[in-house]
């Protein structure tokens, strides 16, 4: 049974021409279904492909998606907020242009979805990612639990949250680091958090953003803009 929730999916979109109709049309077909009503919003994030008119396309053959264009590369961090700040949703989210989840992680989560919640996937025990992947992500998860007190299994899955428990709280991250901080933040209000076991999906196309020294260097910064927001 469909959970009657207005949900806001962010699809954060880089240069993802191959994929993005693929990625949508899984939303589509699978979670639209499972929820009252289904608002997608697409951030082209300066896009040097065909990105930018795909989504246009999208947006014209359904009333359901809306697309916001960044003249520039500005990082999943500002895709993220300007698609927060531009939902309509109660319920909001964010979905892979790469197609690397799937949409029926979001279709578990819905489930479970409900005011003072937040619905988290984590893929821990049956990641596809080789070694050298999946070993830095266990790291950092581990660090971020110690820091902050948590017992979360994984950081970097889709996550639902109420939308307005997470326009409360101040995002300063700029890259992939925003899914964590988003998640302690919020859970800091008190929300109860329910994590939810989902087997991650593989890209047909290109190379995860997050494994490249740019990403990491992000990551660096990042850390430091959060711990320097704390001191405030």
């Amino acid at each position: 049974m469909a959970n009657p929730i207005f949900l806001s999916v962010c699809v954060p979109a880089l240069n993802e021409a191959p994929t993005l109709r693929e990625s949508v049309d899984d939303l589509l077909q699978n979670l639209a279904p499972a929820v009252g009503r289904l608002e997608i919003i697409i951030v082209n994030d300066g896009s040097q492909d065909d990105t930018g008119r795909i989504a246009e396309a999208l947006a014209a053959e359904h009333a359901g998606i809306r697309v916001l264009h960044h003249a520039q590369n500005m990082g999943f961090g500002a895709t993220y907020r300007d698609a927060l700040a531009a939902a309509t949703g109660d319920f909001f989210t964010w979905f892979p242009s790469d197609h690397e989840n799937l949409a029926s992680e979001l279709v578990q989560e819905v489930a479970h979805v409900a005011p003072g919640v937040i619905v988290m996937s984590q893929h821990v025990d049956t990641d596809p990612r080789p070694l050298y992947r999946r070993l830095p992500s266990r790291l950092y998860t581990r660090s971020m639990n110690r820091i902050f007190g948590l017992q979360v299994r994984y950081y970097n899955g889709l996550t639902i949250y109420p939308t307005a428990d997470l326009r409360a709280v101040r995002l300063v991250a700029q890259g992939f680091v925003m899914q964590a901080e988003a998640v302690v933040k919020v859970a800091k209000r008190g929300l109860r958090i329910v994590e939810l076991e989902h087997p991650l999906g593989k890209r047909t196309s290109g190379r995860s953003a997050l494994v490249s020294g740019r990403a990491f260097r992000q990551a660096l910064r990042d850390a430091r803009r959060i711990w320097l927001a704390r001191q405030k």
